[in-house]
This record gives C-alpha cells, sequence and structure tokens, in this order.
C-alpha cells in the first residue's frame, strides 16, 4: 500500500473499471487480488474505501507483489518477477495487460540479476540488467516477425527468441522449459492476432 499501514482483512473496497460509469463491488483484499489475477480489473483502474478520501488508482492503493502471484507458478523468483512488473508498468499504455513473465534460470557463472521477457496484450519486453538497474526494450507486436524457442536436448533450459520484422532477433537464454512452453503459446497467440 502506499503508506506502511497495512490495510485491514475486513476492509471493504469498491472498484470503478476504465470507461465505465458505475462502481462494482464491495470486495475484500484477497477478492481484489483474485480479480487482478483474473485481468477481471486492472491495476489502472479506480479503488476506493471509506478511510481513503478519493478514488485512487490500484495499483497506488496495493503494493505490486499482490498481483503478481499468477506470473510465478512455473518456477520464476518472485522477487525478479516484481522488480521487472514494476518497471514494466511505469510504461503501461491505459488498457495494457501483462500476460506473462518468464525469468532465466541462474547459471553457474552468474554474479548479477537475472535477465527477463514479458508479454503484454501490445508488446513484448526484454528486460536486462547492468549495472544494478533495470533497463527494458520494447518492441510492439506489429513489428514481431514472430516467436520461437530452441530447447537443447537433454536440459530443462531454453533460448526463446523473437525475431523483429527489421531483421533483428532478441534471445533470452538459460530459460527453464516450463516458461519457455508457455512464452511460446502467448506469444504465438498474439502475433496470431490481428
Amino acid at each position: 500500500m502506499d503508506d506502511d499501514a497495512e490495510l485491514p482483512e475486513y476492509q471493504i473496497f469498491s472498484i470503478l473499471r476504465q470507461g465505465e460509469e458505475e462502481p462494482i463491488g464491495p470486495y475484500s483484499q484477497n477478492q481484489i487480488v483474485r480479480l487482478l489475477n483474473e485481468g477481471m480489473i486492472r491495476p489502472m483502474d479506480l479503488i476506493y474505501y471509506d478511510d481513503l478520501g478519493a478514488w485512487k488508482p490500484i495499483r497506488d492503493v496495493f503494493e505490486i507483489h499482490e498481483g503478481i502471484s499468477n506470473f510465478v507458478d512455473e518456477g520464476q523468483d518472485k522477487a525478479i518477477v516484481g522488480e521487472v512488473f514494476r518497471g514494466i508498468q511505469q510504461l503501461f499504455g491505459e488498457h495494457e495487460q501483462v500476460y506473462y513473465i518468464a525469468i532465466q534460470e541462474k547459471g553457474p557463472l552468474s554474479l548479477g540479476a537475472l535477465d527477463a521477457i514479458a508479454l503484454t496484450e501490445t508488446r513484448v519486453f526484454v528486460a536486462h540488467h547492468r549495472q544494478g538497474k533495470l533497463e527494458l526494450e520494447a518492441y510492439l507486436w506489429g513489428n514481431v516477425a514472430g516467436a520461437r524457442l530452441n530447447r537443447k536436448p537433454n536440459n530443462h533450459l531454453g533460448t526463446f527468441q523473437i525475431d523483429l520484422h527489421s531483421g533483428t532477433s532478441l534471445t533470452v537464454d538459460r530459460i527453464p522449459q516450463l516458461q519457455l512452453e508457455k512464452l511460446e503459446q502467448i506469444a504465438n497467440d498474439l502475433c496470431a492476432a490481428p
């Protein structure tokens, strides 16, 4: 939440989705997190409760980590997913939603933070950690020619590659198999969308 105070578990919230005139609710904190995870509401939708004083974006009221649990089902590091999610959220378009975040597995010589790839409905992000800072590269799906994965025989890791219409390829290596499969499925669905 904005401040260090924890909202009471019994707190009741109302939600006003962007583009709608009537609020929905009431909801508990747990219901809000579930609705975020299911995509029924978005971080930029407005939220209100009695002590808040005014309608505010959900992302300004709730900690981001409460909304990222659906991105760690395949073993992703929750701290890195949270950092990437927060970085992407600062760049969000009005109705953009994160579909998936995959994280590299630490290699034998890995010293720093791991790279990641994130897919939203409008863009693909490649996240690099350089000199202790998160750097994001963003590419519109309209600029993506295709997505593919390269598996190594007898290895649970592989490389995920995005091919751009410009002829450039973006790769993130050492992605665990389960994450690779989910990345490929979502990326190919988004590439095929009109």
